[in-house]
C-alpha cells in the first residue's frame, strides 16, 4: 500500500514523501517472532527504515463467505 509522511529527515521543499505500507496480521504468540524477523531483514541503521507499528486485531470477516474469524 502507498502512503504518504513525514519523517525525521523532512526536505524545506518537500512536505511529504511516498513510502510503503505493508499490513501483516500474526496471531498474538508470533507477534514478537514477526517483529524481530523484518528487524533482521529491513534493518539498515539509516534515516528512513521504517516503523513496526504493533496493534491488536479484533476479528476478521471474509467477504465472500461473510464468517466472522477471531
Amino acid at each position: 500500500m502507498e502512503v504518504k509522511g513525514t519523517g525525521e529527515q523532512v526536505e524545506v521543499f518537500k512536505p511529504y514523501t511516498i513510502h510503503k505500507r505493508i499490513d501483516i496480521i500474526v496471531p498474538d504468540e508470533r507477534v514478537e517472532e514477526a517483529s524481530r524477523t523484518i528487524l533482521d531483514h529491513a534493518h539498515t541503521g539509516l534515516a528512513g527504515d521504517g516503523l513496526i507499528a504493533v496493534s491488536p486485531v479484533e476479528y476478521i470477516i471474509k467477504i465472500r463467505t461473510k464468517e466472522k474469524i477471531r
